[in-house]
Formats: structure tokens, sequence, C-alpha cells
């Protein structure tokens, strides 16, 4: 293996604590640029044992190691590869942890981490990660090499210098917030270390900054084809589409285009649909930090300030965020894409090129009207229900076989009248609906629908099953 001392350019990884660290050192200009300046040595392969010094106990796992600064400052970091999207590693990098005073460095914490990063990414990474140069420094090598990685010009690199690191206890005698040392292994944003990036942080200006994706969201990013994303809450599917959309819009202006791709993103959640309109757009406006003066920055923040958040509003079903779009879909142009809209929104765009074809002039009533949620059901409605029929039973079992079932089934949907008839949600219903409830409740629940039927017409009111 060709090795490359560690001269050659190293990429530079800001954790989202650390990122969160050095926005704080922003107050002090002195000590910022203090700490650029360390992070542009380490990236430059200038590395010592000032500023390359491991962690007692972590280098027979993945080493962790401490640069020193003045201001009695550490910057805690590791030697690092980063996986692609075929489940191999593609490139090293140098990952900033944490930017601390070293008062406040828990040696103890940064072994256990070292030894979790072992068993969260395997055996292969470690082999991968502690290969240094003869001096015992780490080592550039070409992305051909990762494939088939020997010894060659390496040397594995062991624990031979502890006098000169701090002194720590056994690691095994600490008891660590659990769910920190979860999310420093396997729950850690790394943001890439950029012009861009130290821009915002002298600006102090708050932006959406491109974020290192993992094996998994790369693969859905690169994916062509149609695609369906399955994961549990937090895993990173709004991420990746974010990060996908970006990539179609850029593949797009590479090639030539002058028209943008007509992107939609739908979401039942209007303050979702903001929030992920907000990261698409912050993300193009990053790109261009990089070539911004100081005095266009502090412009740029300051506007940022006097904006309001409109996330911060409580939203309810009157408030219409997108007052801007025309009345039906079809009069949508180039300039509104990508969309990113609720699901309602798009209900009543859709509905304004139905009214268009049926030539009748679309109704106010159509925007000006309430739905009817769940909390209007069982506080406008639920009281005026005849109370023999309401008696023993929960309105929100009534509401959901209402709106699910009577009318939101798909025999519902091929009948005449939109909804099931009595005799067919009583009795022809497959056997496993019809169990949930017994005959007698199910009868009771039409009469309540019935009820319901008569009072939203008189109300001219509509719920998500009318639709």
């Amino acid at each position: 293996m060709n090795a490359l001392c560690g001269g050659d350019h190293w990429p530079v990884l800001l954790g989202t604590r650390a990122y969160g660290q050095l926005r704080t050192l922003e107050r002090d200009q002195k000590v910022l640029g203090t700490v650029h300046n360390k992070i542009k040595e380490l990236s430059s392969g200038q590395f010592n044992w000032d500023n390359h010094r491991p962690v007692i106990g972590s280098t027979k796992y993945i080493p962790i190691y401490r640069a020193k600064l003045p201001f009695d400052l550490r910057i805690i970091y590791q030697i690092s590869v980063e996986p692609d999207g075929r489940n191999t590693y593609d490139r090293q990098a140098i990952i900033i942890l944490r930017i601390e005073s070293r008062a406040h460095v828990d040696y103890r914490f940064w072994v256990k981490v070292s030894r979790h990063l072992v068993i969260y990414k395997g055996p292969e990474y470690r082999r991968r990660c502690v290969y240094r140069w003869h001096s015992g420094f780490p080592a550039k090598f070409p992305c051909a090499d990762y494939r088939n990685p020997e010894k060659s010009d390496f040397v594995k690199y062991e624990d031979v210098r502890n006098e000169e690191t701090e002194d720590i206890k056994n690691e095994e005698d600490a008891v660590h917030d659990q769910e920190e040392l979860q999310n420093t292994v396997g729950l850690e944003r790394y943001i890439p270390f950029s012009k861009a990036v130290y821009n915002a942080i002298v600006a102090d200006l708050d932006v959406d900054l491109p974020m290192l994706l993992d094996t998994h969201e790369r693969a859905i990013v690169k994916c062509t084809n149609a695609s369906i994303v399955v994961g549990r809450s937090g895993t990173g599917k709004t991420t990746a589409l974010i990060y996908k959309m970006r990539a179609v819009s850029q593949s797009a202006a590479s090639e030539g285009g002058t028209r943008p791709v007509r992107q939609l993103f739908v979401t039942r959640s209007r303050v979702l649909a903001q929030h992920v309109e907000s990261t698409f757009r912050g993300l193009a406006r990053s790109a261009e930090l990089a070539s911004k003066t100081r005095a266009e920055l502090e412009t740029m923040a300051e506007e940022a300030r006097q904006k309001p958040n409109q996330a911060l509003a409580e939203f309810d079903n009157e408030i219409d965020l997108r007052e801007d779009l025309p009345a039906s879909f079809t009069a949508l142009n180039d300039s509104h894409f990508p969309l990113f809209i609720s699901f309602d929104k798009l209900c009543t765009l859709l509905e304004g090129d139905l009214s268009d074809q049926a030539e009748v002039k679309p109704k106010k009533t159509t925007t000006q009207h309430k739905r009817v949620e769940f909390n209007e059901f069982r506080e406008k409605y639920w009281p005026r229900f005849t109370r023999k029929l309401t008696s023993g039973l929960d309105p929100a079992l009534v509401y959901s076989e209402i709106v699910a079932v009577i009318k939101g089934s798909s025999e519902a949907l091929e009948s005449a009248n939109g909804y099931l008839s009595r005799h067919h949600y009583t009795e022809c219903l497959p056997r496993r609906v019809l169990s949930r409830l017994p005959a007698p409740t199910r009868d009771v629940v039409y009469s309540i629908f019935e009820q319901y039927q008569r009072q939203k017409g008189k109300n001219f009111e509509w719920d998500h099953a009318d639709r």
C-alpha cells in the first residue's frame, strides 16, 4: 500500500455537539480564531504530540485524541473512515467530537465511547482506523487500498506514550449518562467543516448546513427508481428525502435544464411541511456563505433575527400558511416548485381543478367551511346527540367507526351514497371487522352517524371522509 504521510489534506467533520460549542465561542473572536487555526492545522496533517495525544485506554479500541489549545481548551477528536453506500469505506477523515475546557473533559467517558465504537461499527472499522505511519502519526492512503488493506508501510498504533497523556481512573469505575453515550456513538450527526460553516459561526448566523449522510441515507439519495422507505421515528427518513430532492434539483441544473424539476413534498402536518421547506432552502443558501463578506453576513444575520419564526406559532385548522398559491393545482407555475404543502392544501388545489372542469365557479365554502376533527366532534356534536344513544359509548370509538368504516372503508367508496348502509355496516362487513363490535352496538353507532350527518350538513361542515 502506497502511503502518504500526514501532510495531505484531511477532511474535518464537526459533531453536532462540537458545532454548538463552536457557536458559543463566537462571543470571543480571539478564542474562535485560535480554535479555527488548530482545526486547519489538523486538517493539513500537521500532527505532533501536542495536538495528537491519545486518551489512555482508548487505543485498544478506537483511539480518541485530544489537541491542546490556549485558554485551557481541548479539542477531542478521532481519526475515522467514512462509509459509502456499498458498506465499504471510501476515505479517512477527522471527526471533532467536542471542544471543551480541560476541566470539563471526562476522559473516562471517552474511553467508553471508544469501546462502544468497536461494538457499533465492528472490528473491520477499527482495523482500518488504527493503521499509522512508522512515526505513530496518521497517514493517508489511496481509496483503492481501502478495499484490501495490508500492513505494508503501516504499523498499528499502540498505547506507548502514556506519559504524554492525562491520567485517568479505571474506566470501569465510572457511571456515565447512557443516553449521551448512545447519541455520541450511534446517533451523532456530522457537519463537514468548511469556509461556509466558519462564516456562519463568525456571524452567529443560524442556517441549515449540509450533514454527512449515513450508509442507508446515501443509498436512498442515490436510488433513481421509485422507492418505499420504512423506519421508526428519528431514523432519518425525512432527512434522506430532503437530500434526495436537493440532489434531483442539482442534477437537473448541472445538465443545463432551464426549468426546475416539479417536485412535490406532501405531509399531513403544516408545521412539518414548513420546516422541511425551510431546511431545503437553507441548504441551498448555505452554499453561498463561503463567498460572503463580513458585512454581508452581519446583514443576513440581522434580517434573520427580525424575521418571525412561523414554526413557533400556534396553528389551527383555520390558518393557511400558503396564501401565495393559486386556487387550483393546474395554475401552479415553475416558481412554485419544489412545492412543500400539507395534504389538506393539496386536496384544496385539486378541488379547484374539479370545480373548473364542472364549469362551476369554486364555492367560497370550499375553503371557508370548517373541517370537523375529533375535538370538534367530541365537544360540539357529541353533547347534541340523543343521550340514550351515547350512554356508555366512547366518542373516540364512534368517531373512528364513522370516519374510517362507515364513510372511509373501500366498500363505502363503491356505494352510491359514499357511505355504507345500515344493513351493510351491521351485517355485511368482513368477519374480522364485525367481530370488533357487537351488532347492537353497531346499530347504535349508525344511528349516531345519521344524526351527525344531518347536523354537519346544517353547519356546512365536512370531515376527512367527505373529502
